[in-house]
């Protein structure tokens, strides 16, 4: 008898922690959508970056000629033609 009464708390508690698991699945997927999310922005930022470091180094590239075009009242719109 003690043996059957252990049996099935042992079942009532596994069922339980299913009963529990189950409910936290959800949890998981937000959290997972979530990083997704995350990642998506980070490669995002990490693309504009680097635009953004391209054009500072092709004005490093130019600066003496922008300084000169500047000094000598040329339009910077005619700048690279």
């Amino acid at each position: 008898m003690k043996l059957n009464n252990y049996l099935h708390s042992l079942n009532w508690d596994l069922s339980k922690t299913r009963q529990a698991i189950a409910g936290l699945e959800p949890l998981f997927e937000v959290r997972e959508r979530t990083v997704l999310e995350k990642e998506s922005e980070l490669r995002q930022a990490y693309e504009e970056l680097r635009e953004v470091s391209i054009a500072i180094s092709t004005l490093r590239q130019h600066e003496g000629e922008l300084l000169s075009d500047i000094l000598e009242g040329s339009d910077i719109g005619d700048w690279g033609h």
